[in-house]
């Protein structure tokens, strides 16, 4: 003899799973149909029960292997995942029936017990009759134990069903939210959403991705809308989270109930990622890392690339900056006028933040800030550095001088150009050659006049 659990998704994905002796928790999905049977027989003891124990749906009296507990089979959740709309029916193949025993959400229980739950299939159970009056669902079966009222409070509450009329809770599942990223670099994170104000939250948590639930947690939505549970420091409702917290890759289901009804969420995967990104990239700011008084006055962006679907937090100064990367990983931050540095060079750091919260190391960049225009200086012409040029110096002629770091340089000689960049230091050298050098007026050398024009991109 072997219980089996059989799983149809909507999809039409069927699945099946060993039931254990004890107790058996089930995370349910939105739109499946579920089948508890004997391996060997196709059915079960025909003395199965079925309650509604607050918003689970339980099985039980399931005969176990010779030497195993009684099993008993806890969908969990079941009236907050499951609607009218998107049913999850469980069918019990039970001895000596032609018919499978069905079960949904608006199947109407037969009783109501002390300890609050509500019978659904017992053969044993007998109670006492209580025919529900003046309530409009007289036509209903016979309810039994705390009283007509109970199970009408039961058919009308979140999940339950609806009344004779027909009429659908409005579900209040259209603010249903989870807004925390679906991975995190913590094993016990800080899970979030939002949701219908006063409504009932539960979030099921398969840890170990055997259909089951492992661990439930419950909140109530706040007077703002939103509701948040800390898995550090809150006690589950329903089982344990492992001591070391999630594992790698989890299921989660987030369902909501309240007084216009019950809802959920698909179920997702939640995943613990503590690799960083790599470092992003930066373009050259303001196209040349020189940041002139006009691109200062009217704002400088600062962009580049990083790891989609992050973020990039970006200090230049004294402003620090955290912008969105896109779908193809660009990025781009504003600085206005005020908070660029003062003139001078400045650094430019980036560090890239992945969905699940991990930085990467960070990116820098030189960029000087020169808002009064080009500082140019010839400090030297010729060989011997005196601004004289003899006969014998004439075939090549060097000319030295100093400017900001990292500037363009332009020098015209005798209508000759010549480009240099500046270093680091800012010195900068260009050199003239044979013809491109003036005669001088006399055999023995002279002083000779050079125009020299620097371009730093600056006015």
């Amino acid at each position: 003899m072997a219980l089996t659990l059989e799983v149809r998704t909507a999809d039409g994905a069927v699945r099946r799973q060993a039931l254990r002796g004890g107790s058996n928790t089930i995370s349910v999905d939105p739109g499946a149909t579920y089948r508890v049977l004997d391996d060997a027989t196709g059915r079960v003891s025909a003395n199965a029960t079925i309650r509604r124990v607050d918003n689970d749906l339980v099985i039980g009296n399931l005969e176990p292997r010779p030497g195993d507990a009684p099993v008993t089979v806890t969908f969990d959740e079941y009236y907050n995942v499951c609607s009218a709309v998107s049913p999850c029916d469980v069918s019990l193949p039970v001895e000596g029936s032609t018919a499978p025993v069905v079960v949904d959400v608006t199947t109407t229980p037969i009783g109501a017990l002390a300890d609050g739950s509500f019978v659904i299939r017992d053969p044993a159970y007998s109670g006492q009759a209580t025919v529900a009056e003046d309530d409009g669902l007289s036509t209903r079966t016979l309810l039994y134990g705390l009283g007509g009222a109970a199970i009408v409070g039961l058919a009308l509450g979140g999940g339950g069903g609806g009344s004779d009329s027909g009429a659908t809770p409005e579900p209040s599942g259209a603010t249903l939210r989870f807004t925390s990223a679906s991975s995190s670099n913590n094993r016990k994170p800080v899970l979030t959403g939002s949701g219908e104000p006063g409504d009932s939250i539960a979030v099921q948590i398969d840890v170990d991705l055997d259909g089951r639930t492992d661990v439930t947690y419950r909140t109530v939505v706040g007077a703002d809308g939103r509701w948040s549970i800390d898995m550090a420091t809150a006690s589950p409702s329903l089982g344990a989270l492992p001591p070391s917290g999630l594992s790698d890759r989890n299921t989660v289901l987030v369902s909501a109930s309240g007084s216009r009804g019950s809802s959920s969420l698909p179920p997702f995967s939640f995943v613990f990622d503590d690799t960083p990104p790599a470092p992003p990239t930066i373009n050259p700011v303001g196209v040349d890392n020189v940041v002139t008084g006009s691109e200062k006055t009217n704002g400088v962006i600062v962009s580049g690339t990083s790891e989609p679907g992050g973020t990039v937090r970006v200090v230049w100064g004294q402003a620090e900056k955290l912008t969105a990367t896109d779908a193809s990983g660009r990025w781009e931050a504003r600085f206005a006028g005020a908070e660029i540095p003062a003139d001078g060079l400045s650094r430019v750091e980036a560090v890239a933040i992945d969905v699940a919260g991990n930085a990467s190391l960070s990116t820098a960049a030189q960029v000087s800030v020169n808002t009064s225009g080009p500082l140019l200086s010839i400090t030297s012409i010729g060989t011997t550095g005196d601004s004289a040029i003899n006969a014998a110096e004439a075939a090549a002629v060097q000319v030295v001088g100093s400017a900001e770091p990292n500037a363009t340089i332009a020098v015209t000689w005798n209508g000759v150009n010549r480009n240099a960049l500046t270093g680091s230091d800012g010195s900068w050298t260009v050199t003239f050659v044979g013809a491109e050098v003036p005669n001088p007026p006399e055999p023995t050398g002279a002083q000779f006049a050079m125009a020299i024009r620097a371009d730093l991109g600056t006015t």
